[in-house]
């Protein structure tokens, strides 16, 4: 997962502590695959936050993909992105291209981070 891959890239050091803030979806999102490569990492939460992520109705993080909410979800966002292109090329102004230059990046990498994630 990318997450295990940046950490890996800024330090060789064991992760030792991760602290989930809240315990939607967004928050905990990867944190099995940190647990794998740091299986003697703490993990550091609210009460409310751990009955949330122990409880398999309000967890967010089923254990299998679904893969057609997730083909439909990655067509939409490439379907956001044509509409982001299209946008662009009608601007004249340097700033604001930059700024959908930016929106693009963070789009695309917000779509590979998403990828196979949808459960």
């Amino acid at each position: 997962m990318r997450i295990v891959e940046i950490v890996h890239s800024l330090s060789t050091k064991p992760v030792k502590t991760i602290i989930i803030s809240q315990w939607h979806g967004d928050k905990p999102q990867g944190l099995s695959e940190i647990l794998k490569a740091w299986p003697n990492a703490r993990t550091i939460s609210t009460v409310a936050t751990q009955r949330r992520l122990a409880d398999p109705v309000t967890m967010n993080t089923p254990g299998h993909a679904d893969l057609a909410a997730n083909d439909k979800y990655q067509k939409l966002l490439r379907r956001y992105e044509d509409r982001i292109w299209e946008q662009a090329a009608k601007i004249d102004d340097p700033d604001l291209q930059l700024h959908y230059a930016a929106l693009l990046f963070d789009l695309r990498q917000w779509a590979r981070d998403l990828d196979g994630q949808l459960h």
